[in-house]
């Protein structure tokens, strides 16, 4: 499944339309600038071995509030 695929369904599942993603982008003051700055970030870590990134996930799947994001393996790939 495709990254954007991913957002898609979790968003869907929390119920989240395109206007409730506008108002949480407007305010945060997230610009499109800013999204290409993350979509870049993204690639750099993607070049970052993943097994650095296990204490991480690990500590969010220790919490039933943070576990429902990533229900499976995929999600957090």
């Amino acid at each position: 499944m495709m990254n954007r695929e991913i957002a898609e369904k979790i968003a869907e599942e929390l119920n989240i339309t395109d206007e409730d993603l506008e108002k949480r982008k407007h305010f945060l003051r997230i610009e499109e600038e800013d999204i290409r700055r993350i979509a870049d970030f993204r690639n750099i870590i993607k070049k970052v071995p993943a097994s650095m990134f296990d204490g991480f996930y690990n500590h969010l799947m220790a919490y039933d509030e943070t576990r429902y994001f990533f229900k499976d393996n995929e999600t957090i790939q």
